[in-house]
């Protein structure tokens, strides 16, 4: 017990203390409360938060939810333009990843709708048997293709909102320009 009072002390001397230093790079300090309030009201009304269901990934601001497979889903981002170029690749790999999953589904079907029908055409059972496996292989290989490109989407879609959200959250006070952060007017 005494061992760890005397380390506790220790360490809480030689550790450098907790408050933040101020550098060149660091942005000065909003003096006006009232730009703090505006600066407050437009992350609060921008910020991106996000959700996953049934019906899939989107990011919702305090007046909208944008699942990712809307097509309006880039213009969440539109505060952030390096975000909103991510948004946009993400919502084509997701699209192009759900078309893929949707043919390989179907030619599933198809495949083990035929294995039932050679039941009930015995003459020909061997074609069909050997049609359906094939059709289950490439299924398969489409099932294997979509991954790599859902995974693709599921990457950038996260990126997108942490670029985003980190654009909004670092906007740097602009030299002489009223209302603006980091080279961008933002509108109270």
């Amino acid at each position: 017990m005494l061992m760890t009072a005397a380390l506790t002390i220790f360490l809480a001397q030689s550790s450098p203390p907790l408050v933040p230093s101020v550098t060149a790079e660091d942005p000065p300090p909003l003096t006006n409360e009232d730009d703090v309030v505006k600066f407050s009201d437009f992350v609060d009304r921008h910020l991106l938060s996000v959700t996953t269901n049934s019906g899939g990934a989107q990011v919702r601001t305090r007046a909208r939810a944008f699942r990712l497979v809307d097509e309006d889903f880039e213009t969440a981002f539109a505060q952030v333009p390096e975000a909103m170029e991510l948004a946009h690749r993400a919502h084509q790999d997701a699209i192009t990843a759900s078309h893929l999953d949707a043919a390989s589904m179907v030619l599933l079907g198809l495949s083990t709708g035929a294995v039932l029908v050679s039941t009930f055409v015995p003459a020909f059972v061997i074609p069909i048997l050997v049609g359906s496996m094939v059709g289950l292989v490439v299924s398969l290989i489409i099932a294997l293709v979509a991954l790599p490109v859902a995974l693709s989407a599921q990457e950038r879609f996260f990126n997108a909102v942490s670029t985003h959200n980190h654009g909004l959250l670092d906007l740097r006070a602009a030299g002489g320009q009223s209302g603006g952060f980091g080279g961008m007017t933002v509108a109270f």
